[in-house]
């Protein structure tokens, strides 16, 4: 705040806010051909705006099940 009350924002905070980070996990069951994704939307300052969590079938490899929760989470972007 400035000696008038007045509270100053720089332009990077006014970006922060506009800014959605998506992180995304994945587990993979070689044995059964499963895998499961865990996706976070959230707002610049950490506040979530979207989160899912998924159970793939029949997912042939580790790679696949990255692949695959990936293309998600761009999806839900």
């Amino acid at each position: 705040m400035d000696s008038q009350g007045h509270r100053s924002e720089t332009h990077g905070s006014h970006l922060l806010e506009k800014t959605i980070k998506i992180n995304f996990d994945v587990g993979f069951n070689r044995d059964l051909f499963r895998s499961s994704s865990g996706i976070v939307a959230r707002k610049g300052r950490g506040r979530v705006v979207v989160s899912r969590a998924t159970i793939y079938e029949n997912v042939n490899s580790a790679f696949a099940a990255e692949a695959h929760a990936c293309l998600e989470a761009v999806r839900m972007g």
